[in-house]
């Protein structure tokens, strides 16, 4: 049963499978795509998002974060536990935990008798990488050996110091089946940072060659370097949110999103519409909650407990009309749009957006006539980039950050 009805995320389906043809196209037509689905597909919904990836756009491997997701992924779309697809678990992968490492075992055993799916585990120290060469030709014969280098991001990865050291250990295991890095900028353009992380991952594979190590496979480019072209010809691509149709790249959004497709829209509707008068406060406390001239609320069904965060003062929401669903309008066609803001502290299950005349341009009569109570709004959508920085954050935290109290409903 659904824990709510009139507010919920439209996930556009069909707008996934255009974005995956142009990053196939266009983008990075030499490098096989792992598409990233973790945190619940960047909050669109592992289980139909992964099912739709596999089925209509012909992935075959898939990005997580955790070996739970992992098995969440396996459980949930079981046509992926077939031979030749792959998942790649980039952080919390449990390998140095003897509770769960045996999984990646089992379940690369499957893989080598082509019954399963091969689990990749991304490993980011000099300690995981020794455990898993200790045990190479027994516990994890089958399992790939992936070897994260530090660039320059300073998070996870070995640096190239300690991939020097590394170098017997990973001639003893035969070499590296995946070399890998993350870039910490690619979405700024202009700044020499990213390719300076490129070259310093060109070094870790002249270190690795020059040693006799081989390489077997390589990847660095997330979603700003496939945009910019930076490490598109390497053997995967890492896309993320240019999947789920938003550009990486900063202060270009504009000119870069016309590429993609959004596919993540949050509805909901005005469950009460009233006005309001100047020196009135709204909501709880007594803070920065007092209204500076006479003006009109709708209030929504959305609060902390939707994931609806009590920093989302100031964000813009369209109250009317709603736009329209499944369709791709521009932003121009909708110039007419009244919006309001999100106005004092959000509560568990509710927010008011505050709508002031002198910024509208409708007096509060009109208000009155066009702002009706029980009336669909549109929360976000096809300008997240401008609604995630009007709050001071990116806009996978939008998406990752609605729970699950929130419905997903999916339309192809």
């Amino acid at each position: 049963m659904k824990l709510r009805h009139s507010t919920y995320v439209e996930v556009r389906l069909g707008n996934i499978r255009k974005n995956i043809e142009h990053i196939r196209s266009n983008l990075a037509p030499k490098s096989t795509p792992i598409v990233m689905v973790k945190g619940q597909a960047y909050g669109n919904g592992l289980e139909r998002v992964s099912e739709y990836l596999h089925d209509k756009c012909d992935i075959t491997c898939f990005g997580v974060a955790s070996l739970g997701e992992a098995q969440q992924l396996l459980t949930a779309v079981p046509q992926i536990d077939t031979a030749g697809r792959n998942i790649f678990v980039f952080s919390d992968n449990e390998f140095l935990n003897p509770e769960f490492n045996s999984y990646y075992t089992e379940q690369n055993a499957k893989a080598a008798d082509g019954e399963g799916a091969k689990l990749w585990p991304i490993l980011t120290c000099a300690e995981q990488i020794n455990y898993f060469v200790g045990e190479r030709f027994d516990k994890f014969k089958d399992t790939p050996l992936c070897v994260k280098v530090g660039t320059g991001m300073n998070r996870m990865g070995v640096n190239l110091d300690e991939l020097h050291d590394l170098i017997p250990t990973l001639k003893l295991n035969g070499g590296v089946d995946l070399l890998l890095q993350h870039f910490r900028a690619s979405g700024l353009v202009g700044h020499p940072v990213t390719d300076e992380q490129y070259h310093n991952f060109e070094k870790a594979k002249t270190i690795l060659r020059d040693a006799d190590v081989e390489v077997r496979a390589t990847s660095c480019a997330n979603s700003g370097a496939i945009e910019r072209g930076i490490g598109v010809e390497e053997t995967y691509v890492r896309p993320g949110c240019i999947v789920y149709g938003y550009s990486a790249i900063e202060n270009e959004t504009e000119a870069a999103q016309k590429h993609f497709r959004p596919s993540h829209f949050l509805y909901s509707k005005i469950i009460k519409a009233y006005t309001v008068k100047a020196g009135q406060r709204v909501g709880y406390g007594v803070g920065d909650n007092m209204v500076e001239e006479d003006s009109f609320v709708a209030l929504i069904p959305l609060g902390y407990a939707d994931g609806f965060s009590r920093y989302y003062k100031g964000l813009e929401v369209e109250i009317s009309p709603a736009l329209p669903h499944g369709q791709d309008e521009s932003v121009a066609s909708r110039a007419n749009q009244i919006v309001g803001k999100v106005f004092g502290n959000v509560n568990m299950d509710a927010a008011a957006i505050l709508i002031r005349p002198s910024v509208c341009g409708k007096s509060l009569d009109e208000l009155k006539d066009l702002v009706k109570a029980e009336s669909e709004v549109l929360v976000w959508g096809p300008e997240l980039h401008k609604t995630a920085d009007s709050v001071g954050t990116v806009l996978d935290e939008l998406m990752c950050g609605l729970t699950t109290r929130v419905p997903r409903v999916y339309v192809e």
